[in-house]
């Protein structure tokens, strides 16, 4: 079993990219062995983590996966893991109120690697409801903000954006170390962000540019068309479409996009809208509102002040 091991568990949308590509594989003293791209379900690493994601703990062969990832480890650094996988997926809750497996990774990598230390980066909730319904339209869904935040069967789980419960699980599993850092420190106190990181993995951090790779915000009416458009356009989460996704090269192989994903890629940035529907704005101020007396309670647990970013 690896001695030194850190699993960054994203949030997705929390600049995770952006350290996958740009500063993880750069630092000097760790081994980087998390995502790349294009994933390649061969990879010894992409198989690992599909064992710790998508494996029930009944069944989870902690031997099996731990032989892998010390087979891709390096014994003489850091061995760093990173997929925001591993924080859960982000449409279990299609079919599936209210379940997010988080739980269930979590038990698959303490009987993995138990002596493991934990990375998490957290993002306001509002904005991240944001990104995650955008991600969610780019991926082919069709229903409104509304059903994926609001009701009493919201299709994503509500309890995602409970951020203090989660971080207590995670520093009752993983005692040898958590650390939390915030995406709104990312983008505003890069200096400090990185430094907090810096120590945590115990590795110089190397003078790179990071920049967040954001989505196109392509404005209500851009999002409307999008969600009438994929009622007849495949995506990742609507198989059940009409018209089959697009094949294209990209990264080196052949695969299939939907209409709506290349459509935001290709959306000009001068004209990209900024502002919300009414709509929307209403059902993303919500979920920050359900969620500023457990922002309070995380901000206690860390002994942080989150109130300059807004979370309470």
């Amino acid at each position: 079993m690896p001695q030194n091991i850190v699993f960054h568990l994203g949030l997705h949308k929390t600049a995770t990219t952006t350290l996958q590509l740009d500063l993880f594989p750069r630092l000097s003293e760790a081994h980087y062995i998390g995502r790349q791209f294009p994933a390649d379900p061969q990879r010894p690493i992409d198989q690992v983590i599909d064992a710790l994601t998508c494996t029930d703990p009944i069944y989870f062969d902690a031997e099996s996966v731990r032989a892998r990832l010390e087979a891709c480890s390096d014994p003489g650094k850091l061995n760093l893991v990173s997929h925001e996988l591993l924080s859960g997926p982000l449409w279990a809750g299609i079919g599936q109120h209210g379940l997010d497996h988080r739980s269930a990774i979590l038990q698959n990598i303490k009987a993995c690697c138990p002596d493991a230390r934990i990375l998490l980066v957290l993002r306001r909730q509002d904005r991240w409801a944001k990104s995650v319904y955008r991600q969610y339209v780019v991926a082919g869904g069709v229903e409104r903000s509304t059903a994926l935040f609001e009701g009493e069967r919201p299709i994503f789980p509500m309890n995602r954006f409970r951020y203090a419960p989660y971080v207590s699980a995670l520093k009752e599993l993983f005692p040898r170390g958590v650390m939390v850092l915030f995406f709104e420190q990312f983008m505003r106190e890069r200096e400090a962000f990185l430094g907090q990181l810096g120590d945590f993995l115990e590795t110089p951090i190397p003078d790179v540019p990071l920049r967040a790779k954001n989505s196109a915000n392509v404005g209500p009416t851009g999002m409307h068309l999008s969600r009438f458009l994929n009622h007849f356009f495949r995506g990742r989460i609507n198989s059940a479409a009409p018209i089959p996704a697009i094949p294209r090269r990209s990264k080196g192989r052949w695969q299939r996009e939907g209409l709506v994903s290349l459509l935001h890629k290709a959306w000009p940035e001068s004209s990209a809208g900024t502002a919300l529907s009414a709509m929307d704005a209403r059902v993303f101020d919500g979920v920050l509102t359900r969620c500023r007396d457990d922002n309070r309670e995380l901000a206690t647990a860390l002994g942080v002040d989150l109130s300059p970013y807004g979370y309470y």
